[in-house]
């Protein structure tokens, strides 16, 4: 096994340690062609993620790691990257990770497991391939190599109303039901506000506030 090898076996192991990221730096920097020192530059930025815990700081981390990541090899990327969960569409009860260094990996170095929701997360090297993931219901860490425009991961599908789900027979969980697995047939859709006597349709905390209302009044007549 190479020693180049050996350092990518212990990033996969522990993703969220960053020693070992720095100890391989520095063996690229050693090495003084142009394309480890490339490596080298992307492994130093991918630590500072690490050490920032606002969006904002995130976020400019990795607008200083873009330019450098098209030109590395994609499974590279998947072992050392450090990037956010998208097209997740799991309702949490408790803080999802969301992050793909915070994910127990798998012999798959394209695939890391998700402990909060039992599933895997899939690394895609373009936007077409994190869709294909996404309308199978799979989440996704979209490779830093991917030039990104606002929403392009946002068409998955809607969130349906409770009103819709119960048309089509199905349970209402979450409310969320993508468009690739039902269409929905508007003809269907029971209308929410059907014709009917309104003093039928009150609740009897309603009734009983509307008698005692009326009883307010006599008294005032009186």
């Amino acid at each position: 096994m190479s020693d180049e090898a050996a350092f990518l076996r212990a990033i996969q192991a522990n993703p969220k340690d960053d020693a070992p990221r720095l100890v391989y730096a520095d063996w690229l920097d050693e090495r003084g062609d142009e394309h480890s020192s490339r490596k080298a530059a992307f492994l130093r930025l991918t630590a500072k993620l690490m050490t920032t815990r606002s969006r904002i700081g995130r976020a400019y981390w990795e607008t200083r790691l873009r330019p450098l990541a098209p030109e590395l090899d994609l499974k590279w990327l998947a072992v050392v990257s450090k990037m956010s969960i998208e097209a997740c569409n799991f309702q949490f009860a408790f803080r999802c990770p969301k992050r793909w260094e915070n994910l127990r990996p798998t012999t798959d170095p394209n695939i890391r497991r998700c402990e909060t929701c039992r599933k895997p997360v899939h690394f895609s090297a373009s936007v077409a391939e994190a869709r294909d993931h996404a309308q199978r219901g799979e989440c996704v860490a979209l490779s830093l190599a991917v030039p990104r425009t606002s929403g392009d991961l946002d068409n998955r599908g809607r969130r349906f109303t409770s009103d819709e789900i119960r048309a089509l027979g199905r349970p209402v969980v979450l409310g969320r039901i993508r468009t690739e697995e039902i269409r929905v047939d508007q003809s269907e859709v029971t209308d929410p506000t059907p014709d009917c006597d309104p003093q039928s349709a009150r609740t009897p905390s309603q009734k009983r506030r509307r008698q005692r209302r009326r009883r307010n009044l006599s008294w005032e007549e009186e």
